[in-house]
């Protein structure tokens, strides 16, 4: 099957209206799947995929399994392409959960030192603190270990 741009588009369209709505999205999928086979085997297909499945894996609040195995019910030719995207995508959700986990944690290091060594800590610094990038904790917290006032801690920053 020659997949021509147009249909990719329709394909685009497609998950873009339904892949929001639970489960719309699997209702239509049937009527899909010989499509999604076409633009794996099409220039770009598998980048198209990878795309569009990430799409759905993203917006839909189904869990990835289900996800995953309706596509390999319904269009088995893509389940492969489906699975190592959900891989990614979960590798990646856990990846940035942990750096963010250490920033949390970090940024909460940092607070209860403040406290400990200058007492309470202003909404607008706690704010401040908390929008602040791995790099800024990490150096106020090295010069709340050494400094003797807030305006060292944060000196030039």
């Amino acid at each position: 099957m020659v997949l021509h741009h147009s249909q990719s588009g329709w394909t685009a369209a497609w998950l873009l209206r339904d892949a929001r709505n639970g489960d719309k999205w699997l209702i239509s999928l049937p009527f899909w799947a010989q499509t999604l086979a076409g633009l794996r085997s099409s220039p770009q297909g598998h980048d198209a995929l990878v795309s569009f499945l990430s799409y759905l894996y993203s917006t839909n609040d189904q869990p990835p399994e289900r996800i995953h195995d309706a596509i390999a019910t319904h269009a088995p030719a893509i389940k492969d392409i489906a699975m190592t995207t959900a891989e990614q995508l979960i590798a990646k959700g856990k990846l940035e959960g942990k750096l963010e986990g250490k920033l949390e944690g970090e940024t909460i290091v940092l607070l209860r030192m403040l406290h400990a060594k200058f007492g309470t800590v202003s909404p607008d610094m706690r704010r401040r603190i908390e929008a602040a990038d791995e790099a800024a904790i990490a150096r106020w917290i090295e010069r709340a270990a050494i400094g003797t006032s807030l305006d060292f801690v944060f000196a030039d920053s």
